[in-house]
């Protein structure tokens, strides 16, 4: 039994971890997308540079959570990817052209994508052994985002670049609370035989103990698809028409902070209610907040954003609870990692190429409006698909 203030102590360092997590987040990939614009470059061209980071998800964030569980010294190699981050937001000061963008994005990736996966698969097991909610840890990343950039994107007005200066620092805080966290390596290490998994096949492949979770995978996808188009164009959305930095601050904020009654209530709402369900409405919502969006007046935009715990935070936590229960042992960072593969990977690839060439070639408000459509249609039959298999599965029992 773990002491009450053994595990205050480590609660405490959960919730720093993933608050400068978020934080650092929130300062990178909340203004790239207007600092590019500002830096000249068009809207394919942003779209090509934000699906850098998608490409580094699929490809290089999977090395990283195989090295995390076979080494078993998780916690190492996530200080390690944070000390990345914050070095590889400081190059972005070394140049100014397309192709200086397209590797400084690949360089800051290739460390941030692996950011949530790894810390995810440390705490989710953490907290559940320990006694801790994790949805409470989740809310100290989401308040601290909400705050940061709100303050941010008033002094970001008057100096775009110090984005990269504030990532860089907030990213360096990281990596001294996740040295601070008790060290993984007794814990796996002594688990994992390492010379045996390389002729462990079945071990080695088989990462999921249910079906289902590749339904998840396909509805995180569907629904970051949407979600990517929120994100990576509504910063040039906003400049677009005609407001500056401090609306996205404002905006920003106002959508981290609907995450907070969500994650109130969100673990009951788990326990009460099928996950799957829950995320088949979470994705249709993310369709009609897209929907809205696309007016682009400071109402819509507003509402839009005020359903972000309605869609991403619920999205989100309901996936990567369903994968953290549904993984087999020794295989937590990489269950978290396919999961973030489907998410940040493939679903925010096609957001941000098909959306950066249909902005040029439509706009963003048309863009906006096919995709909403596109989500919608595509979730409703999955859901009716998936209704009717869970029907037939339970005649058969």
């Amino acid at each position: 039994m773990i002491r009450e203030s053994e595990a205050e102590r480590s609660k405490y360092k959960f919730l720093m971890v993933n608050s400068f997590i978020c934080i650092g987040y929130a300062l990178f990939n909340h203004y790239i997308g207007a600092f590019l614009k500002n830096s000249g470059m068009k809207a394919i061209q942003i779209g090509t540079l934000m699906s850098i980071g998608p490409i580094a998800t699929i490809i290089i964030q999977p090395l990283w959570a195989k090295l995390s569980d076979i080494s078993g010294k998780r916690t190492t190699v996530l200080a390690i990817v944070a000390l990345g981050s914050a070095c590889s937001c400081s190059y972005f000061y070394l140049g100014n052209s397309y192709y200086f963008y397209a590797s400084a994005m690949a360089l800051y990736f290739s460390f941030g994508a692996a950011l949530t996966p790894l810390s995810d698969a440390i705490i989710i097991k953490k907290s559940k052994k320990i006694g801790i909610d994790f949805s409470r840890i989740r809310i100290g990343g989401t308040v601290g985002a909400a705050v940061i950039t709100l303050i941010a994107g008033f002094y970001l007005k008057s100096n775009p670049s110090a984005m990269f200066s504030l990532a860089t620092i907030s990213y360096l805080i990281l990596m001294l609370f996740i040295l601070s966290m008790p060290k993984e390596e007794n814990e796996f290490s002594a688990k994992v035989d390492v010379s045996r998994i390389a002729f462990d096949k079945k071990r080695n492949e088989k990462i999921f103990n249910s079906r289902e979770a590749y339904l998840v995978l396909f509805l995180a996808c569907i629904s970051t698809f949407g979600l990517t188009f929120i994100n990576s164009f509504l910063g040039v959305y906003v400049l677009e028409l005609g407001y500056n930095q401090s609306l996205i601050g404002i905006l920003n904020f106002i959508s981290a902070m609907s995450e907070v009654p969500i994650l109130l209530w969100i673990v009951p709402l788990l326990n009460s209610y099928n996950p799957i369900a829950i995320m088949i409405i979470a994705s249709i919502l993310t369709g009609l907040r897209v929907f809205l969006a696309a007016e682009g007046t400071i109402i819509t935009l507003l509402i839009a954003q005020l359903m972000q715990g309605f869609t991403f935070m619920m999205m989100y936590f309901s996936c990567a609870t369903y994968v953290s229960n549904h993984v087999n042992s020794n295989k937590e960072s990489q269950g978290q990692s396919i999961l973030v593969m489907f998410q940040s990977g493939i679903g925010a690839i096609l957001g941000n190429v098909l959306g950066g060439n249909l902005v040029d070639i439509v706009g963003i408000k048309q863009t906006y409006r096919f995709a909403a459509i596109f989500i919608i249609i595509v979730i409703i039959i999955t859901g009716i698909i998936y209704m009717d298999y869970s029907r037939k599965n339970k005649h058969l029992q």
